[in-house]
């Protein structure tokens, strides 16, 4: 039989590694004793948490916790109340932010692969157009003018020129947002093969659970951390959930018993007479729903926002304004909905 050479990956093709990027020194970041809080409300007080080279660290918790402050806190975007935070040696940061148009993300105009090659100079045509493959942009694709893109695909350019910045610390805010299933698949294939620190926030529970190795839990005031995956965490919080509730039923048994004891002195006395004035009893807060309805719930809301992001990803989208808007008021209340739901979820699972 004749030999012949198996075909070449993308990544072969580009001649462009992922992994390429300068090392940074052992301990990349520090933060020690942070605190932040805005009238009426604190995010969070003396946080404090250590990353090392080639560390993978989620952050996560409900909206409103300070996720996205904690990060521009570290990229000393956003002074501190108190505390301090420091990089480690020839560590070079890359930032993505949520909800950026062109302009504000550093998205020069012309063409997609123009915008690509200012990024990297370094790059011939052919390995930019190979690279853009990667996220999704085939063909004409790559000629199309950065103006005109939508927001999933000004998403996929800036995660893509994120990913080619030889950055060695990879800080995002969200990056799954406004992308449809095979983009997610792109981009974490892509952050799969990236050799540097990464430090992400997402509700993304799938994601999370490929790419993360440590978990950083903004919740209710209170942070913990977790060396684990989004699994991982939620199977610790399942059995704290299991250890407090067998507290709870020791804790109901010995009351029981202390009632009865209670009402076999009082028959004995003939002071165990009713009480004229009726208690009102508080009313119980609803039961929590199963975990498979929850689950369903999710299921439902992610495919409605895959829906919704790709239609605009579609450039004819925003030729109606009206269908525009509205499309983009549903994305974001489904995006609600889904947090809601993820958190619900959580407590359902891992115990409140």
């Amino acid at each position: 039989m004749q030999l012949v050479e198996p075909p070449r990956t993308d990544a072969e093709l580009s001649g462009v590694s992922l992994g390429d990027v300068v090392r940074s020194g052992d301990d990349v970041l520090f933060a020690e004793g942070v605190s932040k809080a805005y009238p009426g409300k604190e995010l969070f007080s003396d946080l404090s948490f250590y990353v090392r080279r080639a560390d993978r660290l989620g952050i996560v918790g409900d909206n409103g916790t300070g996720k996205t402050t904690l990060l521009r806190i570290v990229l000393e975007q956003l002074a501190p109340d108190a505390g301090l935070v420091r990089w480690g040696s020839k560590v070079s940061t890359g930032y993505y932010a949520q909800a950026e148009d062109a302009g504000s993300s550093g998205v020069v105009g012309g063409s997609v692969l123009s915008a690509v090659r200012s990024s990297r100079p370094d790059l011939n045509p052919e390995q930019a157009r190979a690279m853009l493959g990667r996220f999704l942009f085939s063909g004409d694709e790559v000629d199309k003018s950065v103006g005109v893109l939508s927001g999933g695909e000004l998403a996929r350019l800036r995660l893509c020129m994120l990913v080619l910045s030889r950055a060695n610390c990879l800080l995002m805010d969200e990056p799954t947002n406004h992308l449809d299933i095979p983009a997610r698949d792109a981009l974490e294939s892509a952050l799969a093969e990236y050799r540097g620190t990464l430090v992400v926030v997402s509700h993304d529970r799938y994601f999370l659970d490929r790419l993360v190795d440590r978990l950083l839990v903004l919740r209710d005031g209170e942070v913990r951390m977790y060396l684990g995956n989004y699994s991982y965490y939620l199977g610790k919080r399942a059995e704290a959930r299991a250890a407090r509730e067998a507290r709870q039923q020791s804790a109901r048994r010995a009351d029981k018993k202390r009632r009865a004891a209670g009402r076999r002195a009082a028959a004995k006395s003939g002071s165990g007479r009713k009480s004229k004035a009726k208690s009102v009893a508080a009313p119980e807060p609803p039961p929590p729903r199963p975990v498979a309805e929850l689950e369903a719930l999710i299921a439902e809301a992610e495919a409605g926002l895959s829906v919704r992001a790709q239609t605009l990803a579609n450039a004819e989208t925003y030729q109606d304004p009206e269908r525009m808007r509205r499309l983009r008021a549903e994305y974001e209340e489904l995006h609600r909905r889904l947090t809601e739901l993820m958190s619900e979820w959580e407590r359902a699972a891992g115990g409140a």
